[in-house]
């Protein structure tokens, strides 16, 4: 966050952790990444309520505003990243479904016969491969 005052003050009993074997400055990090990830849901929820408020009227922030928030800044710390063929391979499977595209257009020669069928084949299994690992990974 940044050096400015807090904006709420939070406090927890240091005794789990200590029994759990943090160590001072974990302790310390501990309390700092809490407050810190605090003052960040205090701000999102605020602007969620506000952004959301009916003119003319207070704000009023729900516990849809804070579980949004909190949804949100979760959101980078549970997200997998994607393998590095994965791009590539997004490429390719437009390269063969161009290909396959392409082929179709001269099914009476035997080359657009082949461009077609192996443009295609690989086209889609690509899309199933891509898919089923992303769904996987989720």
């Amino acid at each position: 966050m940044s050096d400015q005052t807090p904006i709420l003050q939070v406090s927890f009993d240091k005794a789990p952790l200590r029994e759990a074997g943090y160590t001072d400055t974990a302790v310390l990090r501990y309390k700092k990444t809490v407050s810190d990830f605090s003052e960040e849901l205090f701000r999102r929820s605020t602007r969620l309520g506000e952004a959301s408020k009916a003119p003319n009227f207070p704000r009023e922030i729900t516990q849809h505003h804070v579980q949004s928030s909190a949804t949100e800044l979760a959101a980078p710390i549970t997200a997998r990243p994607k393998p590095k063929w994965f791009i590539p391979a997004h490429i390719l499977e437009y390269v063969c479904l161009a290909i396959a595209g392409i082929g179709g257009g001269h099914l009476d020669k035997q080359q657009g016969i082949l461009a077609f069928g192996i443009g295609l084949t690989v086209g889609v299994l690509l899309i199933v491969a891509r898919l089923t690992i992303v769904e996987r990974r989720n």
